[in-house]
């Protein structure tokens, strides 16, 4: 039988309740170890392209290849750059940690932001995790990095990015080393 991925309310309600009859099976034990145990994955920046900015103060998905480090079964890319995607089976809660070094193609003082944008693939719409937005300004050809730290619930086909913005104007803005990384916790 293939093991199954449950809730904590599944686990102790169902499976190892007070007064059960009957024992604990080996199938349950299989079901409790990939139900506590955490998905995760990091996506590396492994190239330099700009993120063409269209309207200042608007979020895009930032450009550039990403590589998928450090993954559990249940996480995987999607085959998208810039894209850490949820496959598990139960809805999970899960903590992001972004570290972003981001530069302008062009001008100086401009303010600059990245936040995390999350797809909720049963509903199918995203949006920016407004708890995730990182700003600063960057002079010149200055490089700065920002970091951001932010939760959400993730389900099947769910999906994390990172998008950034120049509220200043339509200046671009290169992600030139990042990663972002995410991890999950048994709800």
């Amino acid at each position: 039988m293939a093991d199954i991925q449950r809730t904590k309310t599944t686990l102790l309600t169902t499976l190892f309740q007070d007064g059960q009859s009957g024992g604990i099976s080996a199938q349950d034990l299989r079901d409790l170890i990939v139900s506590v145990a955490p998905s995760f994955a990091g996506l590396e920046w492994t190239s330099e392209v700009a993120s063409v900015i269209d309207a200042a103060g608007t979020f895009v998905k930032a450009a550039g290849a990403t590589a998928l480090t450090n993954n559990s079964a249940t996480m995987s890319d999607g085959a998208v750059n810039n894209r850490l995607v949820y496959n598990g089976t139960t809805m999970v809660h899960f903590h992001i940690v972004l570290q972003a070094s981001v530069s302008l193609v062009s001008g100086t003082n401009q303010d600059i932001a990245v936040a995390l944008y999350k797809w909720d693939n049963s509903a199918g719409t995203g949006a920016i995790l407004n708890h995730s937005v990182a700003r600063t300004t960057i002079g010149g050809s200055d490089v700065e990095q920002l970091t951001s730290h932010a939760d959400t619930m993730l389900d099947t086909g769910d999906y994390i990015e990172l998008h950034v913005t120049n509220n200043t104007n339509t200046n671009n803005v290169t992600v030139e080393n990042g990663y972002l990384f995410g991890v999950s916790m048994v709800m």
